[in-house]
């Protein structure tokens, strides 16, 4: 190791402890509020460092040079922790890699197990080391440099000796002192640090206690100055703290007490043992009032100056000349009024006004001396005695409204008021309470009672505030809408009563404030959201309470809504049997007059063709009333289902042929033959085969094909179909007289005509449409109308499922 190279390192050390000077400057400044940012730029700061010191080696050899890089980063690890010098690490790593040579492998060992080292020495090295810095340094540069000695067998073999050589004596020397020197100067920065910010926080401490202190307080100084005052004393002087801060606080008391004030300062200042520790004096407001105080001051000798906490006394001092000049006046009250002495954790009675002797039925001299629990013979008397001691040492007042008393004379109820007199007087007002007592229990024992009938009625009862808050809810209501008391104490009307909106809920205090009672009818929401209809009856209790009765007319609902479907439907049913019978009077009686009057004219009749044409007359007849009755057969079954289904596979031709037929005499039947009437079917409609009812299916479509005829004087009556699938619709359409719109959705009902009413009666009982609608369901098909009145109606049947493949 030569002269250059032992400056080198010498120059690289110097260096170091410079530059460490600036991460001393910066984590001072950021002392008091590091984050993580922080330490992350604490980091980048020591990497920068490393780099400069890295920037300035002493060389060995070609591709190996050497540093001081390793005493940073182990004292970063041991007194900054691990973020900094993690990232420390990192860059200098980086460096030294992107400097390359044969030594840079050892270089970046040398800078990850200086960094580790230093780490985790910091962290489980001997509890005494860290009260030694120069000690616990010394040793960690020992430890690091042995390591980086160790390092050197991570270059070349052919390097190894002669480096080794040249850093075992700088490794276990200069290396380790420097670590020393840079640890003990970082570790007592630190501790300077921690140190400042501990009383930093200290004075926060202190500044909050003394500013927030409802006691006023000042600090004075040898020359009587004001140097600091809280809020309290600016408040009980008047001044503000811009205007007392440098005054002379004689300036503030009265002449009278002045001399005396000052020169118990000076006595204080000058160290005399036997100043009072507490004095009364004057002193004047801002506004000029003279008022007297307490103060309480304590010197200190290491500042030189005194704290003073003041008391304003005035109001006591006041009431006790007050009590002293109307001692003749309490003597005349007709409250007792007992003086009790406090000694030795004793009330001992000394005084007794003469309502006292007549509340208490003893004279004055039975009582004088007595302990409190002597004359107050309470059942427990002793926690009554304990809160009068108190009032006695914090000055607090307390009151009770009815203390129970039992003694020779009875049993009954005092109201006591203790109340402090002085620092060991109590005066204790009382009065006999106790037929007011009686009354007061009595009317809570009757409120229990009420409550009882109120907590066990069979109606939900709540009892609510102006808010709709619930304050209370009885039995019933918890089992009615399933919440627990507890949740009911935090809902309010309105999460239950949803219609109960702010609006109507104004309106209904309103309301009950005026008329005294409100009746509503409002659904009502239960826990598991079931809706129920509620009768919901509101008065007023007293103050802000209110109550609700709520009973379930949800039943009760429901059924007035049966009886008034069961009342319109038996209307109905009387309407339809006025009509069913004013039909069938007209549409039996009819035919059978034909049938009747020229079943007559047959016996008397010679001539052959007239007895033809009423043969044929009395036939039509005939077959008119047949088919009136067996429409109200078919109805009846269908009405009963007692109509069976017949299903068979059958060919569309069959069909067409009958329809044809049907069409032919019902437009003979009904003079209608110049009508245009196409069954138009398509060809293949020969080829399509059906699987259904075929006699109910053509009962349908005859019905639908009969109406069309018999409602229409000119045009045409077509039938068409269309296939979707497996499903067949029909289409009768007609340009007949047609079907108002409000109309169309009544005629399927049973006897029920359009012209029902209106004179242009075309005969029939209104069932056809019935018995179609109902046949129609039966075959699992659908039938609906599409008309627009004096223009024609179309009539569609749709069966599902019934084409079968060919």
């Amino acid at each position: 190791m030569d002269l250059e190279f032992t400056l080198g390192l010498i120059h690289n050390i110097a260096l170091l402890v410079m530059a460490s000077f600036l991460v001393d400057f910066y984590w001072k400044r950021e002392a008091k509020h590091l984050r993580l940012i922080d330490e992350i730029l604490t980091g980048i700061v020591l990497g920068i460092i490393a780099i400069i010191v890295m920037l300035t080696p002493w060389k060995l050899a070609d591709g190996i040079v050497f540093d001081a890089r390793s005493v940073l980063l182990a004292i970063s690890g041991l007194a900054l922790g691990f973020n900094p010098t993690l990232i420390a690490v990192i860059m200098s790593s980086a460096f030294r890699y992107y400097l390359g040579g044969d030594g840079a492998w050892m270089g970046i060992a040398v800078i990850c197990t200086s960094g580790l080292s230093g780490w985790l020495y910091g962290r489980f090295r001997p509890e005494e080391f860290r009260k030694k810095p120069l000690r616990e340094s010394l040793i960690l540069g020992f430890l690091v440099h042995a390591i980086m000695v160790l390092c050197t067998f991570l270059l070349p073999s052919q390097r190894q000796k002669e480096v080794l050589e040249a850093i075992i004596l700088p490794g276990i020397t200069i290396y380790p002192l420097g670590t020393m020197l840079l640890g003990y100067f970082i570790i007592n920065r630190k501790s300077v640090w921690i140190t400042k910010k501990n009383l930093e926080k200290s004075e926060a401490k202190f500044k909050v206690f003394f500013e927030n202190n409802t006691a006023p307080i000042a600090i004075i100084n040898a020359e009587t100055k004001i140097v600091m005052v809280n809020n309290a004393f600016c408040r009980i002087i008047g001044y503000s703290k811009h205007e007392i801060i440098g005054q002379t606080w004689t300036s503030y008391v009265s002449g009278a007490d002045l001399h005396q004030m000052y020169e118990l300062h000076q006595r204080r200042f000058s160290s005399d043992p036997n100043v009072p520790y507490s004095y009364e004096f004057d002193f004047y407001t801002k506004s000029g009032e003279l008022r007297k105080a307490s103060i309480s001051i304590t010197y200190l000798p290491e500042m030189n100056m005194s704290i003073a906490s003041f008391l304003d006394v005035t109001d006591s001092y006041n009431y006790s000349e007050t009590l002293k000049l109307s001692n003749e006046l309490v003597r005349s009250i007709p409250s007792g009024l007992l003086i009790y002495q406090y000694d030795n954790n004793k009330l001992i009675l000394t005084e007794a006004n003469p309502a006292s002797e007549q509340i208490l039925g003893r004279q004055f001299r039975n009582l004088i001396g007595k302990n409190f629990t002597d004359i107050f013979k309470t059942p427990n008397s002793q926690p009554f005695f304990e809160r009068f001691l108190n009032v006695v040492k914090t000055g607090e007042p307390y009151a009770e409204n009815g203390i129970l008393y039992q003694d020779d004379l009875g049993s009954g109820y005092y109201r006591i008021i203790a109340f402090k007199i002085t620092d060991n007087k109590l005066g204790i007002a009382f009065d006999d309470v106790s037929k007011l007592k009686k009354a007061e229990l009595d009317l809570i024992a009757s409120e229990k009672r009420l409550w009882g009938y109120v907590e066990y009625a069979p109606d939900a009862i709540f009892i609510f505030n102006s808010k709709g808050e619930i304050l209370d809810a009885n039995v019933a209501a918890r089992n009615m809408l399933g919440f627990t008391k507890n949740e009911f104490l935090e809902m309010n009307l309105n999460h239950f009563i949803t219609e109960l909106h702010s609006q109507l809920f104004g309106s209904l205090l309103t309301n009950v404030e005026t008329e005294s009672y409100v009746s509503l009818e409002k659904t009502v929401q239960t826990k598991q959201l079931k809706q129920l209809t509620g009768l919901l009856n509101f008065a007023k209790i007293e103050g802000d309470k209110y109550i609700c009765y709520l009973k379930d007319i949800t039943i009760i609902k429901a059924n007035e809504i049966e009886l008034i479907a069961a009342k319109e439907k038996a209307e109905e049913s009387d309407r339809l049997k006025s009509a069913f019978l004013a039909s069938m009077s007209h549409e039996l009686r009819t035919p059978l007059n034909a049938i009747i009057g020229f079943s007559t004219l047959l016996e008397n009749e010679k001539d052959e063709a007239e007895i033809s044409t009423f043969a044929q007359i009395i036939n039509s007849s005939g077959k008119q009333l047949l088919s009136i009755i067996e429409s109200i057969f078919d109805i009846a079954l269908l009405q009963t289902k007692q109509s069976k289904v017949d299903v068979t596979v059958f060919n569309g031709h069959d069909v067409l042929a009958e329809l044809q037929n049907f069409v032919a005499l019902d437009k003979i039947r009904y003079h209608k033959e110049h009508l245009n009437t196409i069954i138009g079917i398509e060809n293949d409609f020969n080829n399509i085969l059906l699987r259904t009812d075929k006699t109910k299916l053509i009962q349908i479509l005859s019905n639908l094909l009969n109406n069309a005829i018999k409602y229409t004087d000119s045009g045409s009556v077509k039938l068409k179909y269309s296939l979707q699938g497996k499903d067949i619709i029909f289409a009768i359409s007609d340009t007949g007289i047609g079907i108002p719109k409000e109309k169309q959705q009544i005629i399927f009902n049973r006897f029920t005509q359009v012209n029902e009413g209106n004179g242009l009666n075309q005969f029939g009982v209104g069932l056809g449409l019935a018995i179609c609608k109902e046949l129609s369901a039966l075959l699992n098909g659908e039938l609906r109308v599409s008309s627009q009145q004096g223009k024609g109606s179309v009539f569609y049947l749709r069966l599902n499922g019934v084409v079968e493949p060919n």
